[in-house]
């Protein structure tokens, strides 16, 4: 018995690892990881104090749960945290927002509990996986390039988060 169920988890790994190789060699992207927020910096090439931002993001083969708190460069802060389901395709990205909620220091909040779904074009790259965050509206969509370090997400006024890969 005991013998059956070792070779059996050794022919299932192996089947797992063969399906996960075929897919890395069809060219899937990827962007599973766990990330850390730790640069901001603004367009007039001022960065934000170490100390006074945090961020952190954690993405799963299904979901994103991403949270930033920074200071902006008007002074002002701002907690900013969303959780979606997502599906990555060479091609597409298509997200379904759980929850979002953003605080700022004045003492207001916003959290919104709409599932609202997404999608939007994909870039990949030796190496890299590129798009606009298809969840976010206005004028304030960052593009983010994810490589096997990290990620930057570039604002449209200038303004560059860098996020290193911590797993």
């Amino acid at each position: 018995m005991t013998k059956r169920l070792v070779l059996g988890a050794g022919l299932l790994a192996a089947a797992l690892c063969s399906i996960w190789a075929e897919s890395a060699a069809a060219g899937a992207p990827g962007i599973t990881g766990t990330y850390r927020l730790v640069s901001r910096r603004f367009p007039d090439g001022s960065t934000a104090p170490t100390d006074k931002m945090f961020g952190l993001m954690s993405i799963s083969g299904s979901t994103i749960n991403f949270t930033v708190s920074v200071e902006l460069q008007n002074g002002y802060s701002g907690t900013f945290s969303r959780i979606l389901n997502y599906k990555l395709t060479p091609t597409e990205i298509s997200e379904t927002r759980v929850l979002s909620v953003v605080a700022r220091d004045s003492g207001s909040a916003r959290i919104d509990r709409t599932t609202h779904s997404s999608s939007g074009p994909v870039k990949t790259g030796k190496g890299t996986v590129e798009f606009l965050d298809p969840d976010m509206k206005g004028g304030h969509v960052p593009v983010q390039v994810f490589d096997a370090h990290g990620m930057i997400a570039t604002f449209p006024d200038g303004t560059v988060d860098t996020w290193v890969r911590v797993d």
